[in-house]
């Protein structure tokens, strides 16, 4: 399965803002149950020739506040596949988990 061209953009658009410093992580509240949620923003300035530049703060993701390992199924897992043709997706984390762990830290 390939990445759509949109989130590879969005990617190097995040990538970019990194390199420039341009980067923030900010608080924010999920509108669905309202718990906190920190987003990983890129700040856009937008300047005008006689007044102080905007600041966009533009959302590019979410921090997991639960194990990653146990919410996602990469695309190299046996399990993705079988997972496409659900219509929720389970976490089955534990063999994931197990790998995990054994994986050489840098």
């Amino acid at each position: 399965m390939t990445i759509p061209n949109a989130i590879k953009n969005n990617f190097h658009t995040l990538e970019q803002a990194f390199r420039n410093g341009d980067i923030a992580l900010l608080e924010c509240r999920n509108s669905i149950d309202s718990e906190s949620a920190y987003a990983i923003r890129a700040v856009s300035f937008i300047r005008h020739a006689d007044a102080e530049p905007e600041i966009e703060m533009v959302p590019f993701g979410l921090m997991f506040s639960s194990d990653p390992y146990e919410t996602l199924v990469p695309a190299s897992d046996p399990e993705f596949d079988d997972l496409t043709n659900k219509k929720e997706m389970k976490a089955g984390g534990s063999r994931r988990r197990q790998n995990r762990e054994t994986r050489p830290l840098d």
